[in-house]
């Protein structure tokens, strides 16, 4: 698929278009008559948003520099998989139409994994938290065409704009990717979606559902780089921490990260993989559900059902690897003991069990015992469990949580197996 055209355009034309919207000219004037301030000051304000918001995409950097650098990256920390669960449904898709990923969120690589899996076919826009404000990662989330979100954000104008922006984006054929947790999972398991800005992508125009494409993506990683911040940082604990604390522990974050990047040493966290469910069209739902969005006067009913239908096809094809199921076999009350042999072969039926109930596995058959002799080899190397002088091994009391992040990911899919 081509580049979309509106990703060309200049950015200070974006921002003229946005700043010029009759309705946001009707909330700067609401908002003078209820606040004092007056209009000057709430228009450089909206000026200040629309340049954070907009992104000056570069395909130079996007397609050369950006990938290479997503690759390299990616490759010094993981062995990269990809399954396609429905080749022939991608092809299909049609030029010119506008495709949405619904994604889970397990970390800060997740859009840099997505986007260089997805780069072949064209480009992806991602929303980035506050993290990207700072420098120079501003830029650099700007060159490769995505806004920078203030989750946070009380201020309507700035709401307003966002959302202009991105169904302006939607419109005009933009590809994106987006990750309705919005938050990384402190103990592993998904979390309850957050559909505003799915909401914002779906509905820009009804009229086009035809051309509207949605596909579910779920990623899945044998560890992740800041595994030990959030088991660290309970959520409670975290949003209580002040600014200054919580721009620390990612400047902390980010020199381990670097660090690791720096190292030769290939793939030092594992395996990352990433499936791509069935793609669909918007007016395909649609048709299934006797809902016309062109006709709906209130959105949110058939959004919301949209949004947690797609939720829950990322989370059955949550890949799994060895690594979890080695972890749900320590942490289970039924044996307390094994053999490397035997613990093997039980996450190998795991896995086979998940596979056979339409879930996604990470590995083929032909490659599955060299799969789980590194997965105990890296138990072993992290301390996660200890093997005795009879070749049984026990996991880590002091690593239960560690096991537990691990094994959550994939708790849902290993119910009832």
């Amino acid at each position: 698929m081509p580049v979309p055209e509106f990703q060309y355009t200049r950015r200070r034309e974006i921002i003229y278009r946005l700043l010029d919207d009759k309705l946001l000219q009707q909330r700067i004037n609401q908002q003078a008559c209820a606040t004092g301030q007056s209009t000057r000051t709430l228009r450089r304000r909206c000026r200040r948003y629309a340049r954070e918001i907009v992104p000056a995409f570069s395909a130079l950097f996007y397609f050369r520099i950006g990938n290479w650098l997503a690759r390299t990256l990616l490759l010094s920390l993981y062995r990269v998989h990809a399954r396609t669960l429905d080749i022939d449904g991608l092809d299909a898709i049609k030029p010119g139409s506008s495709v949405v990923l619904m994604i889970n969120h397990r970390s800060s690589i997740d859009p840099l994994l997505v986007t260089y899996l997805a780069s072949r076919r064209s480009t992806l826009l991602t929303a980035a938290g506050e993290w990207a404000r700072m420098w120079p990662l501003y830029h650099f989330v700007h060159l490769a065409g995505n806004p920078i979100a203030d989750r946070d954000a009380q201020d309507v104008l700035y709401k307003h704009i966002f959302k202009a922006f991105i169904q302006m984006a939607a419109r005009e054929g933009t590809n994106m990717a987006i990750f309705p947790e919005g938050q990384l999972p402190r103990d592993g398991k998904m979390q309850a979606p957050k559909l505003g800005l799915f909401n914002y992508a779906v509905t820009a125009d009804p009229r086009q559902a035809g051309k509207l494409y949605l596909i579910p993506v779920a990623i899945n990683y044998d560890r992740v780089p800041e595994e030990d911040q959030l088991l660290a940082n309970p959520d409670a604990t975290y949003r209580r921490q002040g600014a200054a604390r919580r721009f620390a522990s990612a400047i902390s974050a980010t020199l381990v990260f670097l660090t690791r990047f720096l190292l030769p040493r290939q793939a030092q966290l594992g395996n990352a993989c990433a499936s791509f469910g069935q793609p669909f069209s918007l007016s395909e739902w649609q048709s299934r559900k006797d809902t016309d969005a062109a006709k709906s006067d209130d959105p949110r009913a058939w959004v919301s059902a949209l949004g947690n239908e797609m939720f829950q096809q990322v989370a059955r094809i949550i890949p799994v690897m060895p690594s979890h199921t080695l972890a749900a076999l320590l942490l289970s009350e039924s044996q307390s003991t094994w053999s490397v042999q035997t613990i093997s072969r039980k996450g190998m039926q795991l896995m086979h069990a998940v596979r056979d109930r339409g879930g996604v596995t990470c590995f083929p058959d032909a490659e599955c015992d060299h799969a789980f002799t590194n997965a105990v080899d890296e138990f072993l190397r992290r301390d996660l469990l200890s093997i005795d002088a009879d070749g049984l091994v026990t996991p880590n009391p002091d690593k239960v949580p560690t096991l537990r992040f691990m094994a959550n990911s994939v708790s849902h899919l290993l119910e009832g197996v």
